[in-house]
């Protein structure tokens, strides 16, 4: 997606990276399914423990981990932990940088869906107004304070993540059925 390859974020040796993960066995991929509407699969074992950092588009974010370790840090302002299985719902203000600390003590797999706010009010025809108040305020601004909540990760959740990860679709597209 167009707002990952513009971010010129770096890891901690300094390298600058496209998707953060550059030293893994499996690769990440993107699919994008219209302007405010991206996904990201990940599924891999990495060599030691890593952390990507990255400046995301003010979106909202489901981050959707089946397994593996990860401890999320915005910037000093929040640290939280997504060890999976998790759910968590983010939003995240322009210029504050997200380090995710990856463990290599095994898989680390999830999903994450990007959704700008115009997407979800316009195209999905969500209302704001019958969600709670960050989250309404979010989506009828378009700006936003740091929002993370962490949710455990249901068993109709994780079987449909699980699909898509077994998707055998690839190109620059995967075709997620």
């Amino acid at each position: 997606p167009n707002f990952l390859i513009g971010n010129k974020s770096r890891d901690d040796r300094g390298k600058i990276y496209f998707s953060g993960i550059d030293n893994v066995e499996q690769v990440m991929s993107f699919i994008s399914f219209d302007d405010g509407f991206h996904m990201a699969l990940a599924d891999y074992v990495g060599d030691d423990d890593f952390v990507c950092r990255v400046n995301s588009p003010n979106w909202l974010k489901f981050y959707f981990r089946i397994e593996g370790r990860n401890t999320i840090v915005f910037d000093g302002v929040g640290e939280y932990c997504a060890d999976g299985p998790r759910c968590m719902v983010i939003t995240q203000p322009i210029g504050l940088e997200k380090a995710d600390f990856l463990g290599a003590e095994g898989p680390n797999s999830w999903v994450t869906v990007f959704l700008s706010p115009d997407y979800v009010v316009n195209k999905l025809g969500i209302d704001p107004d019958g969600l709670p108040g960050h989250l309404a305020r979010f989506l009828k601004t378009g700006v936003s304070d740091l929002y993370c909540q962490s949710l455990p990760l249901s068993w109709e959740m994780k079987t449909i993540i699980t699909e898509l990860m077994a998707n055998p679709y690839q190109g620059d597209r995967k075709s997620v059925v």
